[in-house]
């Protein structure tokens, strides 16, 4: 069990990586550069007393995860981009991962934004000691395919321990069947990830990007 001061630490990362990510949503505005979006998410954390967990992460459209612009990456947002700003910071070893997506410039895919979160956000009603894993997965599945997507089977969410990012179990997206059982004093990261494609991803290049598979194109023809 973590003490008063360790648990004030873990929340401190936890709240100034919220606080990034929200700084790089408000940014993503057509025309701008995913580098300086993640530029300043990156800088936000470091001013405000923490390290970087991992580099900001900018993913668009079928690029589901783990997307990192380089310093020479000259792309720019466009209408219609539907993005997720994945950032974390670490404090003491303590580690706070956070995400979110929005769409650019736009309002053609509002239930396929919000879904992940409200998938979330249910697994938070309920999640504690004794729940295993493969309900978590159950709930996720259902709220997602409820409003007409697919999970990402093969993302997941997974546990955070100090000074490492990705700890022992991974948190499923469906029913897979996992019966381990989350304790007390467990730190977890819960990561809904929805489309409206197959539900699937495989890598993509470089080799920390991971694409969606794709069973329709993301924006329909007839709305073009």
């Amino acid at each position: 069990m973590l003490t008063s001061e360790e648990l004030e630490k873990l929340r401190k990362a936890g709240r100034v990586s919220a606080e990034a990510r929200e700084l790089g949503i408000s940014m993503c505005e057509p025309g701008v550069k995913l580098y300086d979006v993640a530029q300043e998410v990156e800088g936000y954390i470091r001013k405000h007393g923490c390290k970087l967990a991992f580099p900001c992460n900018i993913s668009r459209n079928e690029i589901a995860a783990h997307a990192t612009p380089s310093c020479n990456d000259k792309t720019v947002f466009e209408i219609g981009d539907i993005v997720k700003v994945d950032c974390g910071g670490i404090l003491d070893g303590f580690i706070g991962d956070t995400a979110a997506t929005v769409e650019v410039g736009s309002r053609s895919y509002p239930e396929l934004v919000e879904i992940s979160k409200t998938a979330r956000n249910t697994v938070a009603e309920f999640i504690g000691e004794g729940v295993p894993l493969c309900e978590i997965g159950s709930a996720v599945e259902r709220t997602i395919r409820g409003a007409g997507f697919a999970p990402i089977v093969n993302l997941c969410g997974h546990q955070i321990a100090r000074n490492e990012l990705h700890a022992g179990f991974s948190v499923p997206n469906y029913d897979n069947g996992d019966d381990f059982k989350i304790q007390s004093g467990m730190t977890v990261a819960i990561e809904p990830f929805a489309t409206n494609g197959k539900g699937e991803i495989k890598n993509g290049k470089p080799g920390n990007i991971v694409r969606i598979i794709r069973e329709r194109p993301l924006v329909d023809p007839k709305d073009q």
